[in-house]
């Protein structure tokens, strides 16, 4: 998987066609799928330092451990509160 400074490099995705028939004449759309950076904007060239998206991967996951560690801490309390 490409990393974020290698997905604004123009590369070749896939080729692609549709068959279709108009008037009983049959046909077919031929075409590719592809990307390239917009006019303006380096190859590469990614809008945030890689330490900001480390940081919010890293603030991410720790939310992600609190929301689920806070109902189970309070499960643990309700149990010894009933014994």
């Amino acid at each position: 998987m490409p990393g974020p400074y290698e997905s604004a490099k123009a590369q070749f995705v896939k080729n692609w066609r549709i068959p279709g028939e108009a008037d009983g004449e049959p046909f077919e759309i031929v075409g590719f799928l592809g990307y390239r950076a917009p006019p303006g904007e380096k190859e590469g060239d990614w809008p945030y330092p890689a330490w900001v998206i480390a940081l919010a991967i890293a603030a991410g996951g720790i939310v992600l451990t609190a929301a689920l560690g806070l109902p189970l801490r309070r499960r643990e309390g309700e149990s010894k509160r009933s014994a």
